[in-house]
């Protein structure tokens, strides 16, 4: 069984973890949320989508049992951020997939529990009540183990595979923009990219006003305001341009990433090794300088040669802790990808397995779900 996507505020690519639980052992699934401010939606998209396709089209297939989608009940209101997730999360599952999701509220420590209850009624009803229609569950998550694998209890109690519209979509030969999930973003960023060209055409005759008047601080001023108002206008287009793909150009554009990011790490640390040499060999030079100095040489001269030597020890210290960081940092990834690959390969055992993703909610719910799994 495959139990899920998970949307980790915190990840910036789709990873997974293994539990064991009533003989079962059962995959969860994390995937990036969508308005992360450091990487757009449009990448995000397609990094879930790639994975996806990869488990759909792998001898066998790696299907998911079900989907969790988290949601903080110390939300007051369905922002407008919340709204557009929830939309983009219901074309990513498509309708037929609908009853193999739980919808599960969170962060209820953090609220009084007859508040909780009437925001989480308000929200089945006005918010949620088409996936109750189609058999979501809606549960409490309670930040603790026992909450958590009752997330897990349910997802095992369907007991089947489900196969995700996008999955579909992709695979009958749709452009990523012209699947359900490609369509709702393409909406989002079309309504964007129109609000800011109505902000710039708006500037134009402040514009003309400043130039007019010779303002030059005004002028300065709107104009660099139109420049940004331009940079995201050309971003927007970008992302609608990006998502222009087929299923063979998303598999492809993963592969080139991945060797594209092992060329870029390896160019890195050799210039690192190439720098921290050159700096080992001044800081000699200088060292052996101070051991035989002139007779002649002033304080100053010697003051000065050990502030010298100090400072090179110091910039090979931070030189070293950045190796250190970029050789870790390295690592992870690695180890994210093996992990990837690992779960690939062990696909003929994919079918005595069970998976759980999530897609929505916050990072919190997701790690304690994990870390309440992980002590058992």
């Amino acid at each position: 069984m495959n139990s899920g996507l998970t949307q980790y505020l915190v990840t910036k690519k789709v990873s997974y973890g293994t539990i064991k639980y009533k003989g079962h052992t059962i995959r969860l699934i994390d995937t990036p949320g969508f308005d992360d401010s450091d990487v757009n939606d449009s990448t995000i998209l397609k990094e879930i989508s790639n994975w996806l396709l990869e488990a759909f089209y792998h001898k066998p297939p790696l299907l998911l049992s079900g989907v969790i989608y988290l949601h903080p009940i110390t939300n007051v209101r369905m922002k407008g951020t919340d709204k557009t997730n929830l939309a983009m999360f219901q074309a990513l599952c498509g309708k037929g997939s609908l009853a193999c999701v739980v919808i599960a509220t969170t962060m209820w420590s953090k609220i009084d529990i007859e508040a909780g209850k009437s925001r989480q009624k308000n929200l089945s009803d006005n918010y949620w009540n088409n996936f109750i229609d189609a058999g979501t569950t809606v549960m409490k998550h309670r930040d603790t183990k026992d909450s958590a694998l009752a997330l897990v209890d349910r997802i095992l109690q369907q007991n089947t595979h489900i196969v995700l519209s996008i999955q579909d979509e992709l695979s009958s030969g749709m452009q990523l923009s012209d699947t359900g999930a490609g369509r709702e973003l393409g909406h989002r960023l079309n309504e964007e990219r129109k609000k800011v060209k109505d902000r710039l055409t708006k500037t134009k005759a402040n514009f003309e006003d400043a130039l007019q008047r010779s303002d030059d601080e005004d002028v300065r001023e709107i104009f660099e305001k139109r420049l940004q108002y331009q940079r995201e206008i050309h971003a927007k287009e970008r992302e609608l341009k990006s998502m222009e793909v087929n299923m063979q150009i998303l598999l492809r554009e993963r592969q080139e990433k991945i060797q594209h990011g092992k060329a870029n790490l390896d160019a890195q640390r050799q210039a690192n090794d190439n720098k921290l040499s050159n700096l080992t060999q001044i800081l000699n030079s200088v060292t052996v300088n101070q051991q035989e100095p002139e007779a002649e040489t002033s304080s100053r001269l010697k003051f000065e040669s050990m502030s010298t030597n100090a400072l090179l020890e110091a910039q090979t210290k931070q030189h070293n802790l950045q190796m250190q960081l970029e050789a870790d940092k390295h690592k992870r990834e690695m180890e994210e990808e093996r992990k990837h690959r690992e779960m690939l390969a062990d696909g003929a055992k994919w079918g005595k397995v069970e998976a759980v993703a999530d897609i929505g909610g916050v990072g919190v719910a997701i790690a304690s779900l994990a870390q309440g799994c992980a002590q058992m």
